[in-house]
């Protein structure tokens, strides 16, 4: 699509893949502010790689999947890997400290209020 001339291109199954990666992470425990955290570093990290694989793919005379491209493919595998298990402590950006889901109990806190003021 690039190659054709557009300049903003989704991938067809991109926010799906992730929204479900998302959902599974939060079904298997995590806190949905990890999961968010997750997703996000996994954006990051592709973000800063798909350049790099795009030149590889045109300039490739192969049809793209020359091995140039295959070992950028690989080494991005790896880096969203690592970013992904890195531990991030307490290093949250500023747009991250904002979000939390409310606490359990917050809409039956909302409604009992509701209704004592009624």
């Amino acid at each position: 699509m690039r190659h054709a001339g557009a300049d903003y291109i989704i991938k067809e199954t991109y926010h799906a893949a992730l929204e479900l990666g998302s959902e599974a992470l939060n079904r298997l425990g995590f806190h949905p502010f990890r999961a968010e955290q997750l997703k996000r570093t996994f954006i990051a990290t592709e973000d800063e790689t798909v350049e790099g694989m795009y030149q590889s793919w045109v300039s490739s005379t192969e049809g793209g999947m020359s091995p140039g491209y295959r070992e950028l493919f690989m080494q991005q595998e790896a880096a969203i890997r690592a970013a992904m298990q890195g531990d991030r402590g307490d290093a949250h950006s500023d747009s991250e400290r904002g979000w939390t889901p409310p606490p359990r109990g917050y809409a039956e806190d909302i409604a009992e209020s509701a209704e004592a003021d009624d």
